[in-house]
């Protein structure tokens, strides 16, 4: 592949590679979004946590100190889950995966599009006519 076939006359690339369209890995195997979400879960699961360890102990101290240990712990072990469940699968498996929780447990459209949430058989009824159909030819001949 020579200069010519990847800049154009005005010095702008004619096509960008995939690679640079991704999103960069940035912790444990996480993109930035992926990250934020797992300390987002974490964060929610150690403030109920820290306010219960609080209520129990009363040292106001142990809700940041169990937030903060729920919310790396969280980031730590969830990054190996989310790791495996998106080995082989496409960069936008995941949020299509949420999309598709959020639309078939509330019926709501979440993000720019639609989700089909039907399950079932598609049929468009065409076997039995045509069938129906070659049976009246063989009679005509």
């Amino acid at each position: 592949m020579s200069a010519n076939d990847v800049v154009d006359d005005a010095g702008t690339v004619k096509f960008l590679p995939e690679k640079l369209n991704r999103d960069p890995i940035v912790l444990r195997g996480m993109t930035n979004d992926e990250m934020f979400m797992m300390a987002g879960l974490g964060a929610g699961l150690g403030l109920f946590l820290g306010l219960l360890a609080w209520l129990i102990t009363g040292y106001i101290a142990m809700v940041v100190t169990v937030l903060a240990l729920v919310c790396a712990a969280v980031i730590f072990f969830g990054s190996a889950i989310l790791r495996r469940m998106k080995r082989g699968k496409p960069e936008t498996w995941l949020y299509r995966r949420l999309q598709w929780q959020i639309a078939k447990g509330t019926g709501l459209s979440v993000g720019s599009g639609t989700v089909t949430v039907r399950s079932g058989f598609w049929s468009v009824r065409r076997e039995r006519k045509e069938v129906q159909s070659q049976n009246d030819r063989g009679k005509n001949q």
